[in-house]
């Protein structure tokens, strides 16, 4: 409802005004409540990036330790399989030589 007399409208007036001088006082404490806000915002921040960094050097330290082991185990099975693959050309060898010595002997014997 809008005032319609005067002594009503000058009331309403005064009672605007008496708002209007709280507004500076108001955003002032609004300010100094963002500020604080941006300053836990830039704190949080930073405690993010060292908890960030510290479990990013934790992963690293892991996968480092993992991947020694993989390589240690794939270097004994290599090893492993160097060794089962000498011992079964030996055989092999062994064999060539027999089969070898068996023609050499069958060529040397006179016809039958």
């Amino acid at each position: 409802m809008v005032p319609t007399g005067l002594e009503e409208r000058v009331k309403s007036l005064e009672e605007t005004s008496q708002l209007m001088r709280n507004v500076p006082g108001r955003l002032d404490r609004i300010e100094a409540r963002l500020d604080d806000v941006q300053l836990q915002i830039l704190r949080t921040r930073e405690e993010l990036l060292v908890a960030i960094g510290a479990s990013a050097d934790t992963v690293r330290g892991e996968l480092r330790g993992e991947m020694q082991v993989m390589r240690d185990e794939l270097r004994a099975e290599i090893r492993s399989g160097n060794e089962e693959t000498r011992r079964h050309m030996g055989v092999l060898l062994e064999h060539a030589v027999a089969q070898m010595h068996a023609l050499f002997d069958a060529s040397r014997r006179p016809p039958q």
